[in-house]
C-alpha cells in the first residue's frame, strides 16, 4: 500500500512541476510580448507625441488587461502571477544587461513594478488610500473586475 501512495505523490509532483514550467514559459512569452510593445511605445511617444501614442494603446497591454490575462496562466492564483512576473523580470533583465542595453533592462524592472506591485496592489485593494503609490483609477478597475482580498 505504501509503495502506490509514493508512487501517487511522486506522480503528483512531478505534474506540479511540469505544470509550473508550463505556466512560466507561457508568462514569460506574454509578459516579453508586453514589455516589447510598450519599449516600442515609449519610442513612438517620444516621435509623435503622448496624446497621439495614447489613443492607439491597445486594452490588453494596460496594467488591468495584463493581469486580467495573467490570472486564468496562475490558476488564478494573485501569489502565483506575482511570482512569475518576478521570475520574468530576473530573467529578461539579465538577458539585456547581457546585451549591454540597460535603458531596456531598467524598462523591464519598470514594467515589473508597475504591473507586479503597484499594479495588482492597486487593482486588489492591497494599497491603502493614503499611501503615496495608491491610484484611484486603477482601484476603481480593480473593483469594477469584483478584485479585492
Amino acid at each position: 500500500m505504501g509503495l502506490f501512495r509514493n508512487l501517487f505523490r511522486s506522480r503528483k509532483r512531478e505534474s506540479k512541476r511540469e505544470r509550473g514550467h508550463g505556466m512560466g514559459a507561457a508568462v514569460s512569452t506574454y509578459m516579453d510580448e508586453v514589455e516589447t510593445y510598450s519599449w516600442e511605445w515609449r519610442k513612438a511617444r517620444d516621435e509623435i507625441g503622448e496624446e497621439a501614442a495614447s489613443a492607439k494603446y491597445p486594452t490588453r497591454y494596460t496594467t488591468a488587461g495584463i493581469v486580467e490575462t495573467l490570472l486564468p496562466m496562475c490558476d488564478n492564483n494573485l501569489s502565483l502571477v506575482q511570482e512569475a512576473l518576478g521570475v520574468w523580470q530576473e530573467s529578461r533583465s539579465r538577458r539585456c544587461e547581457a546585451e549591454g542595453d540597460e535603458d531596456r533592462s531598467t524598462h523591464v524592472t519598470g514594467v515589473f513594478m508597475s504591473v507586479g506591485l503597484n499594479g495588482i496592489g492597486n487593482l486588489f485593494g492591497l494599497i491603502p488610500a493614503s499611501a503615496p503609490s495608491f491610484d484611484p483609477d486603477l482601484a476603481a478597475q480593480g473593483r469594477a473586475r469584483g478584485w479585492r482580498r
